[in-house]
């Protein structure tokens, strides 16, 4: 029988203790999503939450295209834009982003329908590079709908350790947005 090394051991212990599972919360107005019903999700939506008690470094985080995983994308008219979803397949939904009603950006969004929500696949990145840099981070959203507006809980785990200092953050956020 083969000895598992220590670190190993730690690459996994770390990988079970480090997902981005998103808690979940008594919402009795859910507008559950199912394999039937998936398409009411598919709307313009405002890219602004109507939101203002969420505390954020960052205004244009709590748009709704930063949200569904536009990381980089910095634009200072998001106020004024629109997100347009639409379905494919159950498992695939479209993405358009929009301004003074022109297309500027689409993506496509691959996940799954579970518990009344869309869950987008866990976005998971390793920063392998030890002894020096060692680090992770996981990553993961879903969508549902509460009064014909679109939820989106957000989870985050970060943690990365250097020679001579760390860092580590676990948030949640949930920013809800109006349809059009």
């Amino acid at each position: 029988m083969k000895r598992i090394s220590f670190f190993a051991w730690g690459v996994v212990s770390l990988f079970i203790s480090s997902c981005a599972i998103i808690e979940n919360t008594d919402r009795p107005n859910l507008d559950k999503i199912t394999k039937t019903n998936y398409r009411k999700i598919e709307g313009t939506y405002n890219n602004a939450s109507n939101d203002s008690t969420i505390k954020v470094v960052n205004e244009v985080t709590k748009s709704l295209w930063f949200q569904i995983g536009y990381e980089n994308w910095r634009d200072t008219n998001w106020n004024n834009q629109r997100v347009v979803l639409k379905f494919v397949t159950d498992k695939k939904i479209i993405a358009e982003l929009y301004q003074n009603g022109e297309l500027i950006n689409h993506k496509t969004i691959k996940g799954k329908i579970k518990d009344g929500y869309f869950y987008r696949r866990p976005f998971f990145i390793v920063i392998p590079f030890i002894p020096l840099v060692f680090g992770y981070n996981t990553h993961r959203y879903r969508i549902g709908l509460i009064d014909n507006n679109l939820i989106v809980d957000n989870k985050e785990n970060f943690w990365v350790f250097a020679i001579a200092a760390g860092n580590t953050e676990n948030k949640q956020t949930t920013l809800t947005y109006d349809k059009k």
